[in-house]
């Protein structure tokens, strides 16, 4: 059987993105070349198979050889006798193993069921191009192996059966059953068989625009009891963990979109008004290997009213928000209201003020948080209004209601996303992405176990999904814990870099980690490291110091190796994050003695390469230093176990407590 003349015009068109060519004939085929993380070449692998007729053989289990990726002669799991295409067959999940292949990527020896925990569901997101189709029958409870893949959305089991490579045009290739020649058709979403697309995890590989990278800045919210879990954007680069959480506040800011974090300093003083040598406008120094000069970037009087960041249009720049709080009738002599935003641009400048929205809420006076809830790329304003919608007087918002960014100078009216009346004064919530779709979800910590809940009330840990039809899924128990910030520390965190957030307590006695991944669901805590290491005994902060795309966690002791007992840790030493979900014991990372309690210290991702930095200012310039540290110096992360020397990456002595800076020390 032939590839169908769609199917091949869609073909020559995925693979000429990628500089590929399809072949032409059976009889003329070229194997296709492997090109990293190219989903073009996953698509170019399938498209192979098809077209050189390759059969699926007798029974499962043909094209699993120990050796790579390929054709098989004998059935069976694990075979390592991988012969030529004209002689050998491929089931289809070693149709699929083979397609990945081409993209540098093994997904290994085993079956549909083992291939269906390295990839994730999309829901309602659009396949594209190389992801895969699964589908199977409903489990019936009878055997416990066969039950493969929990759906999200509904908790059905599923025994997985059967997979195929789509083409993100509704048309997959696959194996079909024994006896038959892989094939090019329409995907078949009949009920009861159909499962849904899904995406390749993050820790698995990544493939060219596999989820959309966001800018989105979060914000803290803080329990009445004064637990706080602050969530915020860290290495904006990597697409499959552009949203983390962190128990300190990361600077995140990337005015021209280059993946490096830059400095804002908002003067405060317009060019007009400022006196003779006075820092005036707003001005940008850009991160890189170095920071940059200090460059023009908005003629502003700096703040009106609260002032934010954030992409707000879903161009991948950093953007600044002011809810100013003021009507029109409130602003005189030409003064501006309402919500404005300033555009980050790839010059590093930012847009003149633009009005997004007329109204005069602010953060100040109301419970906002800021987040992707649809996963569009763009920042959105999510406001806990506390009122039930029966109490509610006419024209008045009710449960959680959102205004989405989107196109320059736009943001939607107050939308509502779910009827609840959980706020963050009230309740415990935070805000993360568990279920790792690239969509913002609340999660709320509500200490109460399922036998002291009343009808209706929700118990454990319950999270609010974002949508992509812009709205929220209602709270349901992801885990029956009664673990919260007000009692334990918590920090939220991506530990196993597959792009959804999990929560790390740490307990006084151990570290336990709960993961998320799943929609509706949350792995129960496990210990992973006896650390009595706790925020209040230690001075620890988190980021990705390797770049691998884990949270790792960073202690900064106080303590040179002189100082420390035999067997102590020292120094600044980091327990790294594990793919498998563990950590690994303290390394020391550099031997300095220094903590944020005795310097100013910021972390961010400065030379843009996906790992963690900390950025050091020295309150002093090179004349003034004598001979001594001065500037801003950055120690760069990047080398599991090691944080490189200090070096002056800037001779200034501006500091963030002295100035108007975008970076919040620690």
């Amino acid at each position: 059987m032939t590839v169908r003349p769609l199917a091949s015009a869609l073909l020559a068109v995925v693979l000429a993105l990628a500089g590929l060519t399809a072949v032409g004939s059976p009889a003329a085929a070229a194997e296709p070349d492997v090109v990293q993380g190219s989903r073009a070449a996953i698509v170019a692998g399938a498209a192979y198979v098809v077209e050189r007729e390759i059969g699926y053989g007798r029974t499962t289990g043909y094209g699993h050889s120990s050796r790579r990726a390929g054709p098989t002669k004998v059935a069976g799991v694990g075979e390592d006798v991988r012969i030529s295409w004209k002689e050998g067959f491929l089931d289809c999940s070693g149709l699929v193993r083979y397609a990945y292949s081409r993209a540098g990527i093994d997904l290994g020896e085993g079956g549909t069921n083992t291939q269906v925990s390295q990839f994730y569901p999309l829901g309602d997101a659009a396949a594209l191009p190389g992801d895969v189709v699964f589908f199977g029958e409903v489990w019936d409870g009878r055997t416990a192996s066969q039950k493969d893949f929990r759906d999200p959305e509904t908790g059905v089991w599923w025994n997985v059966t059967h997979v195929s490579i789509t083409d993100g045009t509704g048309h997959d290739y696959e194996a079909i059953a024994p006896g038959s020649v892989a094939a090019y058709g329409n995907v078949s979403t009949r009920d009861g068989w159909f499962i849904g697309y899904f995406r390749l995890k993050a820790e698995r590989g990544t493939l060219d625009g596999a989820v959309p990278t966001s800018g989105t800045v979060g914000s803290a919210i803080t329990t009445t009891t004064g637990g706080t879990v602050e969530c915020g954007s860290a290495n904006p680069d990597r697409d499959a963990s552009s949203q983390y959480c962190h128990g300190v506040r990361e600077w995140v800011v990337d005015v021209d979109g280059d993946d490096s974090a830059d400095i804002v300093d908002l003067a405060g003083v317009t060019a007009a008004r400022a006196a003779d040598g006075e820092s005036r406008r707003w001005r940008v120094s850009r991160g890189s290997p170095s920071m940059g000069r200090w460059t023009a970037a908005l003629d502003s009087a700096g703040a009106i009213g609260e002032l934010a960041y954030g992409d707000f249009d879903g161009d991948g720049l950093t953007d600044v928000i002011d809810f100013t709080g003021r009507t029109r009738a409130d602003a005189g002599g030409g003064e501006d209201f309402g919500w404005l935003v300033a555009y980050g641009t790839e010059t590093g400048a930012f847009t003149p003020w633009e009005r997004v929205r007329k109204t005069t809420m602010t953060p100040a006076t109301l419970e906002f948080t800021l987040g992707d809830f649809d996963g569009d790329g763009a920042t959105d304003v999510l406001w806990f209004t506390g009122v039930a919608k029966a109490d509610a007087e006419p024209g008045q918002s009710s449960g959680w209601v959102v205004s989405y960014g989107g196109p320059r100078g736009t943001m939607t009216g107050w939308r509502a996303a779910l009827a609840s009346t959980a706020t963050p004064t009230g309740q415990q919530l935070a805000t993360g992405d568990f279920d790792g779709d690239g969509r913002t979800d609340v999660i709320q910590f509500t200490g109460r176990a399922q036998a002291d809940a009343k009808a209706g009330q929700v118990y454990g840990w319950v999270v609010s999904y974002g949508r992509e039809s812009r709205t929220m899924t209602w709270q349901a128990t992801v885990l029956g814990s009664t673990v919260t910030p007000a009692a334990t520390a918590l920090e939220l965190g991506d530990f196993d870099g597959d792009g959804s957030t999990d929560v790390l307590a740490l307990t006084g006695a151990a570290w336990t980690l709960s993961h998320g991944g799943v929609r509706g669901d949350m792995t129960p805590a496990v210990t992973i490291r006896d650390y009595d290491v706790t925020p209040a005994s230690s001075t620890l902060t988190l980021g990705d110091f390797d770049g691998d795309g884990r949270t790792d966690v960073l202690w900064f002791t106080g303590r040179t190796k002189a100082k420390a007992a035999a067997g102590e840790p020292y120094g600044w030493s980091i327990a790294y994050g594990r793919g498998d979900g563990t950590m690994t014991r303290w390394q020391v990372a550099t031997n300095r003695g220094i903590t944020p309690r005795s310097r100013e210290l910021a972390l961010g991702d400065v030379d843009g390469d996906g790992s963690t930095d900390i950025l050091y200012f020295t309150g002093v310039n090179r004349k003034a230093a004598d001979g001594g540290a001065y500037g801003w110096r950055a120690s760069w992360g990047g080398t599991r176990g090691r944080l490189t020397p200090w070096s002056t990456v800037r001779n200034t002595a501006i500091t963030p407590s002295g100035w108007l800076l975008s970076v919040t020390p620690l």
